[in-house]
């Protein structure tokens, strides 16, 4: 159960739950009635083996590629689940009388396992927590906390190194400025509260246009900037109008009173230009939204991509 949250997946079901227990239960009064050591002792490995193969499928199936120790831990439960299954099975099919004292045979071996398990098991759940502490960190650091979207901080990370890769590869690189219109009459019409509303509409409409490539984030207050690569200024002025018209699209869905202004957006759009840093671009974008600004809102103005000068 706990291992299932931690992942975040919901808990068992209660069928499946009510069946492990009656399992449970049934070796406990099997093992009390027979009074066999043998018995005893394989249904308890049968029981270990069987919860630590649950544990084991949760979080290798739950792993992501950086998440190196639930990762490990998954492959110490799995291991563990193999070696009591195979000790149970072991125990099942043999004349030989269970002797827990002995020093000889299987048994000082699987004591050691345990404890040696029992302490892996312990330091990974450890390593896990603080694992998934730095990446709820890393994800405050380089995410808008309101609308998910990426913070200016994490923008320029990525936009240096689509620089980078656009010099060595020659790829056009085009940037989209995005203001959303009237952002003062929304607030004070809706207050607050419905300002945050309409970014998050904002994020989540155009974040359904953009390429998984794409990198999309909160610029600051209602200003948001999208890096595309692999794109000219041309094709980027068709995803700016695909933008602008899935946002007045929802924002017409969901806004059933008439409004004295238009819930809109408008974009400006600017391509790179050899030698130029990321700075130059977004500038350039900027002054391609004011000039939408300027010519009536609720439009795309594209920088005139002039080459290599």
């Amino acid at each position: 159960m706990s291992f299932r949250r931690f992942v975040g997946r919901a808990p068992l079901s209660r069928p499946i739950l009510m069946i492990l227990i009656v399992f449970a239960i049934g070796l406990i009064v099997a093992s009390n009635v027979l009074q066999s050591l043998s018995f005893r002792t394989s249904s308890n490995a049968l029981w270990i083996a069987l919860l630590s193969a649950m544990v084991a499928q949760e979080l290798l199936s739950a792993a992501r590629p950086r998440e190196i120790a639930m990762r490990v831990s998954g492959w110490l439960y799995a291991i563990s689940a193999a070696l009591f299954f195979v000790r149970s099975f072991a125990v099942a099919t043999s004349d030989a009388t269970v002797d827990p004292w002995s020093p000889d045979g299987p048994t000082p071996l699987m004591l050691l396992w345990w404890l040696c398990f029992t302490m892996g098991a312990t330091l990974g759940m450890v390593l896990m927590a603080s694992e998934r502490l730095q990446k709820e960190l890393d994800h405050q650091a380089s995410h808008d906390p309101l609308t998910g979207a990426l913070n200016r901080r994490a923008l320029l990370m990525f936009a240096e190194k689509e620089l980078a890769r656009c010099r060595r590869n020659g790829q056009p690189l085009s940037v989209l400025m995005m203001d959303l219109d009237h952002f003062k009459a929304i607030n004070d019409h809706f207050g607050h509260q419905g300002g945050d509303e309409f970014l998050c509409r904002f994020v989540s409409s155009s974040q359904r246009v953009l390429r998984t490539d794409d990198v999309f984030c909160r610029f600051g207050g209602e200003e948001f900037l999208a890096l595309l690569p692999g794109i000219t200024s041309e094709q980027a002025l068709l995803v700016a109008e695909r933008i602008r018209s899935a946002y007045r699209s929802e924002m017409e869905n969901i806004t059933t009173i008439s409004l004295p202004f238009n819930a809109t957006v408008s974009i400006g759009i600017s391509q790179y230009r050899p030698e130029e840093e990321i700075d130059d671009v977004i500038l350039r974008a900027d002054t391609a939204l004011y000039q939408a600004k300027a010519n009536g809102r609720n439009r795309c103005e594209l920088m005139e991509f002039c080459g290599a000068e």
